[in-house]
Protein backbone atom coordinates (compact mmCIF):
# COMPACT_ATOMS: atom_id res chain seq x y z
CA UNK A 1 0.00 0.00 0.00
CA UNK A 2 2.98 2.70 1.06
CA UNK A 3 4.21 1.88 -2.77
CA UNK A 4 1.44 3.06 -4.25
CA UNK A 5 0.79 5.96 -1.94
CA UNK A 6 4.57 6.46 -2.93
CA UNK A 7 3.95 6.58 -6.94
CA UNK A 8 0.06 8.95 -6.53
CA UNK A 9 2.91 11.25 -4.17
CA UNK A 10 5.07 11.50 -6.60
CA UNK A 11 2.70 13.73 -8.75
CA UNK A 12 3.05 16.38 -5.81
CA UNK A 13 6.36 17.16 -7.90
CA UNK A 14 4.89 17.71 -10.90
CA UNK A 15 3.40 20.87 -9.60
CA UNK A 16 4.46 23.93 -11.19
CA UNK A 17 2.42 27.29 -12.30
CA UNK A 18 -0.20 24.99 -12.82
CA UNK A 19 -3.15 23.32 -11.07
CA UNK A 20 -2.06 20.90 -8.17
CA UNK A 21 -2.47 17.10 -10.19
CA UNK A 22 -4.17 16.20 -6.76
CA UNK A 23 -6.46 19.28 -6.50
CA UNK A 24 -7.07 18.29 -10.35
CA UNK A 25 -7.41 14.94 -9.99
CA UNK A 26 -9.65 15.38 -6.68
CA UNK A 27 -11.65 17.68 -8.78
CA UNK A 28 -12.48 14.69 -11.02
CA UNK A 29 -13.23 12.58 -8.80
CA UNK A 30 -15.87 14.91 -7.22
CA UNK A 31 -17.23 15.05 -10.76
CA UNK A 32 -17.68 11.34 -11.11
CA UNK A 33 -19.02 11.18 -7.96
CA UNK A 34 -21.46 13.73 -8.22
CA UNK A 35 -22.20 11.97 -11.64
CA UNK A 36 -22.82 8.89 -10.01
CA UNK A 37 -25.30 10.12 -7.23
CA UNK A 38 -27.12 12.00 -9.58
CA UNK A 39 -27.69 9.06 -11.95
CA UNK A 40 -28.24 6.54 -8.75
CA UNK A 41 -30.97 9.29 -7.26
CA UNK A 42 -32.38 9.53 -11.10
CA UNK A 43 -32.97 6.22 -11.49
CA UNK A 44 -33.95 5.68 -8.19
CA UNK A 45 -36.56 7.47 -8.42
CA UNK A 46 -40.67 5.89 -9.22
CA UNK A 47 -38.28 2.45 -9.64
CA UNK A 48 -36.23 3.72 -12.68
CA UNK A 49 -40.04 4.71 -14.60
CA UNK A 50 -40.70 7.98 -16.53
CA UNK A 51 -42.90 10.86 -14.52
CA UNK A 52 -45.40 11.65 -16.03
CA UNK A 53 -46.10 15.02 -16.94
CA UNK A 54 -47.87 17.43 -18.70
CA UNK A 55 -46.20 19.79 -21.20
CA UNK A 56 -47.28 22.91 -19.17
CA UNK A 57 -46.36 21.21 -16.02
CA UNK A 58 -42.82 20.67 -17.39
CA UNK A 59 -42.81 23.86 -18.58
CA UNK A 60 -43.78 25.53 -15.07
CA UNK A 61 -41.45 23.78 -12.84
CA UNK A 62 -38.40 23.72 -14.50
CA UNK A 63 -37.33 20.24 -14.62
CA UNK A 64 -33.57 19.62 -15.57
CA UNK A 65 -32.46 15.85 -16.10
CA UNK A 66 -35.42 14.39 -15.19
CA UNK A 67 -36.79 11.51 -16.75
CA UNK A 68 -40.04 12.11 -18.06
CA UNK A 69 -43.21 11.15 -20.23
CA UNK A 70 -45.77 13.55 -22.37
CA UNK A 71 -47.95 12.87 -24.65
CA UNK A 72 -48.23 15.15 -27.81
CA UNK A 73 -49.21 15.79 -31.83
CA UNK A 74 -46.19 16.61 -34.04
CA UNK A 75 -46.21 19.70 -35.76
CA UNK A 76 -46.05 19.36 -39.79
CA UNK A 77 -43.96 23.10 -39.32
CA UNK A 78 -41.26 23.73 -37.19
CA UNK A 79 -38.98 21.04 -37.24
CA UNK A 80 -35.42 22.38 -36.16
CA UNK A 81 -31.83 20.54 -37.61
CA UNK A 82 -29.90 19.32 -34.43
CA UNK A 83 -26.76 18.15 -33.80
CA UNK A 84 -24.58 14.69 -34.33
CA UNK A 85 -27.49 13.76 -37.18
CA UNK A 86 -30.57 14.38 -35.32
CA UNK A 87 -33.70 16.40 -35.43
CA UNK A 88 -36.17 18.56 -33.21
CA UNK A 89 -39.37 17.91 -33.88
CA UNK A 90 -42.12 20.29 -32.13
CA UNK A 91 -44.87 18.03 -29.59
CA UNK A 92 -48.14 19.86 -29.36
CA UNK A 93 -50.21 18.74 -26.23
CA UNK A 94 -53.77 20.32 -27.32
CA UNK A 95 -55.15 20.77 -24.47
CA UNK A 96 -52.81 23.55 -23.37
CA UNK A 97 -51.35 24.51 -26.71
CA UNK A 98 -47.97 23.82 -25.25
CA UNK A 99 -45.25 23.13 -27.93
CA UNK A 100 -41.97 21.48 -26.31
CA UNK A 101 -39.39 19.73 -28.63
CA UNK A 102 -38.27 16.56 -28.88
CA UNK A 103 -34.67 15.96 -29.94
CA UNK A 104 -34.78 12.20 -32.24
CA UNK A 105 -32.38 10.34 -34.20
CA UNK A 106 -32.54 11.71 -37.66
CA UNK A 107 -33.96 8.27 -39.25
CA UNK A 108 -36.54 6.48 -41.64
CA UNK A 109 -38.79 5.82 -38.17
CA UNK A 110 -39.04 9.40 -37.32
CA UNK A 111 -42.18 10.58 -35.22
CA UNK A 112 -44.69 11.40 -38.30
CA UNK A 113 -46.54 15.04 -38.60
CA UNK A 114 -50.11 15.04 -37.08
CA UNK A 115 -49.85 11.64 -35.44
CA UNK A 116 -50.08 11.34 -31.34
CA UNK A 117 -47.84 10.28 -29.44
CA UNK A 118 -46.32 9.40 -26.09
CA UNK A 119 -42.67 10.24 -25.52
CA UNK A 120 -40.60 9.43 -22.83
CA UNK A 121 -36.92 10.75 -22.15
CA UNK A 122 -34.46 12.74 -20.57
CA UNK A 123 -35.06 16.79 -20.14
CA UNK A 124 -32.08 18.88 -21.22
CA UNK A 125 -32.16 22.67 -20.96
CA UNK A 126 -32.31 24.37 -23.98
CA UNK A 127 -28.97 26.35 -25.19
CA UNK A 128 -28.41 29.72 -26.56
CA UNK A 129 -27.95 28.35 -30.18
CA UNK A 130 -31.10 26.56 -30.44
CA UNK A 131 -33.28 29.30 -28.24
CA UNK A 132 -32.96 31.64 -31.36
CA UNK A 133 -33.90 28.97 -33.74
CA UNK A 134 -37.40 28.14 -31.29
CA UNK A 135 -40.69 30.20 -32.95
CA UNK A 136 -41.96 32.73 -30.81
CA UNK A 137 -45.26 32.19 -29.48
CA UNK A 138 -47.95 32.42 -31.89
CA UNK A 139 -51.52 32.15 -32.63
CA UNK A 140 -52.19 30.95 -28.83
CA UNK A 141 -49.58 28.29 -28.98
CA UNK A 142 -47.19 28.74 -26.06
CA UNK A 143 -43.52 27.19 -26.99
CA UNK A 144 -40.88 25.88 -24.50
CA UNK A 145 -37.91 27.61 -24.37
CA UNK A 146 -36.36 25.88 -21.83
CA UNK A 147 -36.26 22.62 -22.16
CA UNK A 148 -36.58 19.81 -24.63
CA UNK A 149 -36.69 15.89 -24.57
CA UNK A 150 -34.20 13.54 -25.78
CA UNK A 151 -36.21 10.98 -26.93
CA UNK A 152 -35.53 7.11 -25.83
CA UNK A 153 -32.61 8.61 -23.43
CA UNK A 154 -32.75 6.51 -20.05
CA UNK A 155 -31.00 7.54 -16.59
CA UNK A 156 -28.11 5.35 -16.12
CA UNK A 157 -28.17 1.88 -15.17
CA UNK A 158 -28.07 2.47 -11.01
CA UNK A 159 -25.06 -0.21 -10.60
CA UNK A 160 -23.23 1.64 -13.26
CA UNK A 161 -24.13 4.87 -10.79
CA UNK A 162 -22.65 3.28 -7.91
CA UNK A 163 -19.90 1.56 -9.39
CA UNK A 164 -18.91 5.34 -10.82
CA UNK A 165 -19.45 6.41 -6.81
CA UNK A 166 -17.29 3.67 -5.67
CA UNK A 167 -14.49 4.64 -7.62
CA UNK A 168 -14.40 7.89 -7.07
CA UNK A 169 -13.92 6.91 -3.74
CA UNK A 170 -11.28 4.96 -4.03
CA UNK A 171 -9.63 7.04 -6.18
CA UNK A 172 -9.63 10.17 -4.02
CA UNK A 173 -8.57 8.21 -0.77
CA UNK A 174 -4.48 7.92 -2.11
CA UNK A 175 -5.18 11.82 -3.34
CA UNK A 176 -6.41 12.58 0.05
CA UNK A 177 -3.98 10.57 2.03
CA UNK A 178 -0.67 11.94 0.33
CA UNK A 179 -1.74 15.82 0.02
CA UNK A 180 -2.78 16.64 3.74
CA UNK A 181 0.73 14.55 4.61
CA UNK A 182 2.53 17.00 2.07
CA UNK A 183 3.29 14.20 -0.17
CA UNK A 184 5.48 12.14 2.29
CA UNK A 185 4.85 8.73 2.62
CA UNK A 186 6.72 7.35 5.67
CA UNK A 187 6.50 4.11 6.80
CA UNK A 188 8.40 4.09 10.61
CA UNK A 189 10.47 0.94 11.40
CA UNK A 190 13.06 0.39 14.29
CA UNK A 191 16.68 0.59 13.43
CA UNK A 192 18.39 -2.50 12.63
CA UNK A 193 20.67 -3.66 15.73
CA UNK A 194 24.20 -4.12 15.28
CA UNK A 195 24.61 -1.58 12.79
CA UNK A 196 27.26 0.40 12.23
CA UNK A 197 27.20 4.20 11.39
CA UNK A 198 28.85 5.53 8.51
CA UNK A 199 31.99 7.24 8.80
CA UNK A 200 29.99 11.02 7.21
CA UNK A 201 26.98 12.06 6.16
CA UNK A 202 26.96 11.63 2.14
CA UNK A 203 23.85 13.33 0.02
CA UNK A 204 20.79 14.36 2.17
CA UNK A 205 17.44 15.11 1.04
CA UNK A 206 15.18 17.33 2.74
CA UNK A 207 11.02 17.74 2.85
CA UNK A 208 10.03 20.67 4.93
CA UNK A 209 8.76 23.75 4.95
CA UNK A 210 11.65 26.30 4.28
CA UNK A 211 12.38 30.41 4.47
CA UNK A 212 13.80 32.96 2.77
CA UNK A 213 14.21 36.22 4.27
CA UNK A 214 11.02 37.54 6.21
CA UNK A 215 8.31 36.59 3.95
CA UNK A 216 8.89 34.05 1.46
CA UNK A 217 8.10 29.77 2.31
CA UNK A 218 7.57 27.50 0.20
CA UNK A 219 7.33 23.20 1.27
CA UNK A 220 10.27 21.38 -0.20
CA UNK A 221 10.08 17.15 -0.79
CA UNK A 222 13.33 15.81 -1.40
CA UNK A 223 15.79 18.60 -1.85
CA UNK A 224 19.15 18.10 -1.53
CA UNK A 225 20.38 20.02 1.67
CA UNK A 226 23.43 20.74 3.97
CA UNK A 227 22.75 19.72 7.64
CA UNK A 228 24.92 21.81 9.72
CA UNK A 229 25.30 22.90 13.71
CA UNK A 230 26.34 26.49 15.13
CA UNK A 231 26.47 27.45 19.02
CA UNK A 232 23.14 24.95 19.47
CA UNK A 233 21.40 25.64 16.59
CA UNK A 234 20.47 23.20 13.74
CA UNK A 235 20.58 24.45 10.11
CA UNK A 236 19.13 22.79 7.45
CA UNK A 237 20.46 24.65 4.43
CA UNK A 238 19.20 24.60 0.53
CA UNK A 239 19.83 26.21 -2.94
CA UNK A 240 19.03 29.74 -3.61
CA UNK A 241 18.81 30.24 0.70
CA UNK A 242 16.11 28.47 1.70
CA UNK A 243 16.37 27.50 5.46
CA UNK A 244 14.77 25.60 8.46
CA UNK A 245 15.99 26.10 11.85
CA UNK A 246 15.37 24.54 15.25
CA UNK A 247 16.96 23.86 18.46
CA UNK A 248 15.97 20.57 19.26
CA UNK A 249 15.13 17.51 17.58
CA UNK A 250 11.65 15.29 18.96
CA UNK A 251 9.71 12.46 18.46
CA UNK A 252 12.82 11.00 16.32
CA UNK A 253 11.45 7.73 14.12
CA UNK A 254 13.85 5.88 11.82
CA UNK A 255 11.88 4.38 8.96
CA UNK A 256 11.39 4.91 5.10
CA UNK A 257 10.05 7.26 2.42
CA UNK A 258 8.02 5.74 -0.73
CA UNK A 259 8.61 8.42 -3.27
CA UNK A 260 7.65 6.55 -6.83
CA UNK A 261 10.08 4.57 -7.48
CA UNK A 262 12.78 5.24 -4.77
CA UNK A 263 12.43 3.97 -1.13
CA UNK A 264 15.10 5.49 0.96
CA UNK A 265 15.96 5.06 4.35
CA UNK A 266 14.66 8.47 6.31
CA UNK A 267 14.29 9.75 9.67
CA UNK A 268 11.12 11.70 10.85
CA UNK A 269 10.98 14.20 13.48
CA UNK A 270 9.22 17.27 14.74
CA UNK A 271 11.24 20.41 16.12
CA UNK A 272 9.87 24.09 16.26
CA UNK A 273 11.64 26.46 13.39
CA UNK A 274 12.95 29.44 15.06
CA UNK A 275 12.96 31.26 11.60
CA UNK A 276 8.71 32.11 11.93
CA UNK A 277 8.11 30.34 15.72
CA UNK A 278 6.26 27.35 14.33
CA UNK A 279 6.62 23.32 14.70
CA UNK A 280 6.87 21.01 11.98
CA UNK A 281 7.91 17.71 10.79
CA UNK A 282 11.34 17.37 9.24
CA UNK A 283 12.20 14.52 7.03
CA UNK A 284 15.22 13.71 6.06
CA UNK A 285 16.28 10.80 3.34
CA UNK A 286 19.55 9.25 2.97
CA UNK A 287 21.71 6.97 0.47
CA UNK A 288 22.35 4.31 3.34
CA UNK A 289 21.13 3.01 6.37
CA UNK A 290 24.39 3.55 7.65
CA UNK A 291 24.65 7.26 7.35
CA UNK A 292 20.59 7.21 8.83
CA UNK A 293 22.15 5.37 12.15
CA UNK A 294 24.84 8.23 11.92
CA UNK A 295 22.28 11.36 11.50
CA UNK A 296 19.76 9.58 14.37
CA UNK A 297 22.48 9.54 16.78
CA UNK A 298 24.29 13.00 15.86
CA UNK A 299 20.30 14.42 15.84
CA UNK A 300 19.70 12.58 19.08
CA UNK A 301 22.33 13.62 21.00
CA UNK A 302 23.00 16.96 19.21
CA UNK A 303 26.31 17.11 18.98
CA UNK A 304 27.65 18.41 15.21
CA UNK A 305 28.27 16.54 12.35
Amino acid sequence: MNKLLGWVARLGQLRKQAIPPHLLLLMICLSGFTWGLGNYLEASQNGGQPQTLSQLQLLEQGAQQAYVQINGTVLADGQIAGEEHTVYLPLLEETAKVVTYVRVPETGDMPKAGVTYQVGGMVAFVNAELEKKLPKDQAGLRFNHNQYVNFGEHPADPRWAVAAMLASLLCSWPLLVTWFSHYLVFQASALPEGGEPAQSLGKILASARFYRGKKEKQRFLEAAANLSQKEGEWLVALENEWVARFDTAENIKAGTLFLGSQERPALRFDALEKSRGKRQSFVFTFDSEAERLLAYQTISNATTP
